[in-house]
């Protein structure tokens, strides 16, 4: 398939929407590499974005999962003494906009300071592991396990260093690849 010529902002905004979605669906599949149904989803969103016939998905749904989620701490999962952090501080040009704000309880809030989380090891240096980083720990030896209708795996376990808190993570259909990991207050052994 040849890569279409590119001229006006609608054709660039729909080109980069179109990527995004076979490279969703790649990963919705579970492979490394596109497959040529990858590239036919691509083209053809890209054609109906440009002409009109088809239109962009709105943030409703990932709006929707964040406002109906528990509150916990990002960093801990602590129900406690929480405000609203930038994942990107504002002082290093991150924005006032949901995909870059979370929950976090105040210590793990203020020990970060200045600094972007996804550069910080471990808990902002608290020396507490994070729940991303506790996951693989538990994938092998969960305290129950379910598999959900789109294929995906949830297993759950405690995690002694949270306070025993329980750990629910979701596997892609591989059992190997971890597609969300966060904690569960809600789950009953």
């Amino acid at each position: 398939m040849a890569l279409p010529t590119i001229t006006t902002i609608r054709e660039h905004i729909a080109w980069s929407y179109a990527n995004l979605a076979r490279a969703d669906a790649a990963l919705e599949d579970g492979v490394a590499e596109y497959q040529r149904v990858h590239h036919i989803i691509r083209q053809r969103l890209y054609s109906g974005l440009v002409s009109g016939r088809m239109s962009m998905r709105s943030l409703y749904q990932d709006e929707r999962l964040k406002m109906t989620m528990p509150q916990a701490c990002y960093y801990c999962g602590s129900l406690d003494d929480l405000a609203v952090d930038h994942l990107i501080p504002r002082i290093t040009g991150g924005a006032d906009e949901s995909d870059n704000l979370i929950w976090a309880c105040r210590r793990r809030n203020s020990s970060k300071q200045g600094r972007d989380t996804r550069f910080t090891p471990g808990v902002n240096g608290l020396g507490r592991p994070s729940a991303l980083r506790l996951d693989d720990r538990y994938i092998q030896h969960p305290l129950r396990e379910e598999r959900q209708a789109d294929g995906r795996i949830r297993r759950w376990a405690r995690v002694p260093e949270m306070e025993s808190r329980a750990l629910r993570v979701i596997l892609l259909e591989d059992g190997e690849t971890v597609h969300n990991a966060f904690f569960d207050r809600d789950f009953e052994e």
